[in-house]
């Protein structure tokens, strides 16, 4: 009943036209606006409409009831509320600046009107819920076009269309670690022209092709058995390997922004493919599963190599690409820094100008859950090619070889950083 109420909500906002806010027409009262920023971010934004369709159908006294989201104090979360809200959707909560997230109207009649049949037959589902926060997943359409290197060889991209996305993560909202660093919040609205992505990771086969054409240095792993096969992704490449590469292909790498929403759409999602961990099968079950037929990522050290590029389909996010969890590392355009988001632009953010590490993202195959969840960010030396950590292996393989575990006996891990990329083409 509930997610029957939150598309009712979707489709609602759709046919009002967010309630056809404009400059021109600011909220009555300071203190309504606020009200409405449930997130309390600044801005009334398509985070708090999802807070608030949380809720929506519970009345006073019922579990699900939250008197923040009844706006119009009628002891029950309805259409009122959500007229309330609309009221104030799209603006931001500061007396100089009132303006309506224009974009974000035409993000959610997408989902509302002829869409509306096949959002209900294919949503799916929803967040847990932790602090209050339910999300219900927008599908996407999945565009994919083929491209082809200077060498010759064809590489499939899948286009990400133009729009707002939410970007960053709470960590009271997620649930996470008293240690949670911050550098994914606030949780903001992030609009970005249209791109295409590469579907995987670029493989050893790409990269050689590239490397015979152009007479670059290989990748660290090229003689590795373990790591050079033709479909595995390329690793033991620096940033600016990952930027020659691209380049020569007419591209870039990906900004943290176009990664991000590449990667987990415009609704929110912990991950590409949803809400649920990597390794819960259908039937809500968790599983470890050698065979790879419920996993949605190669992570947590349950394999001692990396996969050949789309080798876990369970876990292709919601434009089409393929990997963008665990497996490798992928190296990003943007210098890192922790407090990012709290200045970044609203539209199309390329990162800060200067820094000491770049942004990786995406996890690896020894990344645990927390790593591997699409607003996670990472950063390294750009000059970082996949060095062995001894200290690490050395005191992991101590422990494995001890009666905790059943095989004491058995392959002992390598832990390497695993860092490849993919490349974007921006198109207008």
């Amino acid at each position: 009943m509930r997610i029957a109420f939150r598309f009712l909500c979707i489709a609602v906002l759709g046919v009002m036209g967010v309630a056809g806010v404009s400059q021109a027409d600011p909220p009555a009262s300071f203190h309504a606006l606020l009200a409405a920023d449930f997130d309390e971010d600044g801005q009334v934004s398509l985070n708090d409409f999802f807070l608030l369709a949380g809720t929506f159908g519970a009345e006073r006294g019922e579990a699900g009831y939250d008197g923040r989201y009844d706006l119009n104090r009628d002891e029950r979360i309805d259409l009122g509320d959500l007229f309330a809200f609309s009221d104030s959707f799209g603006k931001i909560a500061t007396p100089s600046l009132h303006r309506p997230t224009v974009r974000l109207r035409d993000v959610l009649k997408k989902v509302s009107g002829p869409a509306f049949a096949r959002v209900r037959a294919h949503s799916q589902g929803s967040l847990p819920e932790r602090g209050g926060l339910n999300v219900t997943l927008i599908p996407h359409e999945i565009q994919e076009i083929s491209t082809k290197t200077p060498a010759g060889m064809e590489v499939p991209m899948v286009k990400v269309p133009a729009g707002d996305f939410i970007m960053g993560s709470n960590a009271k909202e997620l649930g996470l670690r008293e240690d949670f660093p911050g550098d994914e919040s606030p949780i903001h609205l992030v609009y970005l022209n249209s791109f295409l992505i590469d579907k995987h990771e670029v493989t050893n086969e790409a990269y050689m092709a590239f490397v015979k054409a152009t007479g670059h240095r290989a990748s660290l792993y090229q003689a590795d058995p373990d790591f050079s096969g033709p479909g595995q992704p390329v690793i033991g490449v620096s940033w600016n390997d990952a930027m020659v590469y691209c380049n020569w292909r007419g591209m870039a790498l990906p900004t943290e922004a176009q990664w991000e929403k590449a990667a987990r759409g415009i609704d929110g999602r912990k991950y590409p493919w949803g809400n649920e961990d990597a390794d819960i099968d259908a039937n809500g079950l968790s599983s470890y599963d050698p065979d790879l037929q419920t996993l949605k990522a190669n992570f947590n050290s349950r394999f001692n190599e990396t996969f050949d590029a789309g080798a876990f389909p369970l876990g292709t996010s919601a434009y089409g690409a393929h990997d963008m969890a665990g497996n490798v590392w992928e190296w990003c355009m943007d210098w890192y820094d922790r407090d990012y988001y709290k200045v970044s632009p609203r539209e199309n953010p390329r990162g800060p100008a200067v820094g000491t590490t770049r942004v990786v993202r995406g996890g690896a195959a020894h990344g645990d859950y927390d790593d591997i969840r699409a607003p996670y960010r990472g950063d390294m030396d750009p000059q970082e090619r996949n060095e062995f950590v001894e200290d690490y292996v050395e005191a992991f393989n101590r422990v494995r070889e001890s009666d905790q575990y059943d095989d004491p006996g058995g392959p002992k891990f390598q832990y390497r950083y695993f860092i490849g990329f993919r490349c974007v083409r921006e198109t207008f």
